[in-house]
């Protein structure tokens, strides 16, 4: 596609974790299938004990300058 930008991953990641965030917030559980929301940029996954209330955390891929880096700060 000509003219495309690579999306900020670190505002995308960061939104999708803070989306997770705030339904948790809402009394509303959230699991995914296999724990974690997994793209070719980085990760969602749930830190503390995995129960309602957990916080979602966004983490960048190591290809990334940001290896590791948490990129939001949600709940």
């Amino acid at each position: 596609m000509a003219g495309a930008t690579q999306p900020d991953a670190a505002r995308l990641l960061a939104a999708a974790a803070d989306a997770l965030n705030a339904l948790e917030r809402a009394g509303i559980a959230v699991e995914l299938d296999h724990g974690a929301a997994l793209t070719i940029y980085g990760y969602v996954l749930p830190i503390g004990d995995a129960r309602l209330g957990s916080r979602w955390s966004a983490r960048l891929l190591a290809a990334s300058e940001n290896t590791g880096r948490e990129i939001t700060e949600g709940g």
